[in-house]
């Protein structure tokens, strides 16, 4: 209850201090749940960066094209920006979300990623490819590489030691992630693959996969795409 900015905890009537005692607790948890390791610092310092560039970059890009098309010259960097805006304060809810959270909704993502993934293929094509759903509002690859950020890590931490495997270990991220590669390649978005295997292998690099492992899926992996690239008219 609280009346003339003042609060009451019927805790600290009967308890005496145990109200205040709890909301020090919980204001201090607070604090750490906010605190920012060095390496936290530097990410999001790096992702600045690369926003700021990309930001001016298209202001120098697209200031010419809104002009001509009798639009102030910030027109596209200001739409730019406000998505931005919307990026970070999306950023800092989620990260600070409980790790356990995530866990429990790695398996979700993924299976709704590769659904919108298969979605997209029913779609019509849009200079030569299908990528969009909704009328261009949602790109499934993208919410995809969101769900490989969330599913691979979650894995590797239930894998363990194990991860060093290449049955139990390794097969089950090839097949999923493989699986997206092969959606991605059908719309067709070659970049796009090449990206989920980029993310991927880096996660597993960090968790702990062996380099030999890497280098066999890596060449099966290059000729592959090798054998794809030279089906294509581009």
């Amino acid at each position: 209850m609280t009346g003339l900015g003042a609060t009451f905890d019927p805790a600290d009537a009967v308890g005496g201090g145990g109200g205040s005692a709890a909301r020090a607790s919980a204001l201090a948890g607070t604090r750490e749940r906010w605190r920012m390791s060095l390496e936290g610092r530097a990410l999001v310092l790096v992702t600045a960066i690369l926003l700021s560039v990309g930001l001016a970059v298209l202001f120098s890009a697209s200031a010419l094209v809104a002009v001509a098309k009798d639009q102030p010259g910030h027109h596209y960097v200001l739409r730019q920006a406000t998505g931005a805006l919307v990026g970070i304060v999306a950023f800092a809810v989620l990260a600070k979300i409980d790790a356990e959270r995530w866990r429990q909704l790695a398996w979700p993502l993924m299976l709704l990623s590769i659904l919108l993934m298969i979605a997209v293929l029913f779609t019509g094509k849009v200079n030569g490819s299908r990528r969009h759903l909704f009328g261009g509002s949602l790109q499934p690859s993208e919410f995809a590489k969101f769900a490989i950020l969330v599913w691979t890590p979650m894995l590797l931490a239930k894998k363990g030691e194990v991860v060093r495997r290449v049955g139990k270990g390794l097969m089950p991220f090839a097949v999923v992630i493989g699986t997206l590669s092969v959606l991605a390649i059908l719309e067709p978005d070659y970049s796009v693959a090449m990206m989920f295997c980029l993310l991927t292998a880096v996660l597993l690099f960090v968790g702990g996969a062996r380099i030999a492992h890497f280098v066999m899926f890596g060449a099966l992996g290059l000729a592959l795409v090798t054998f794809q690239l030279s089906q294509s008219s581009y």
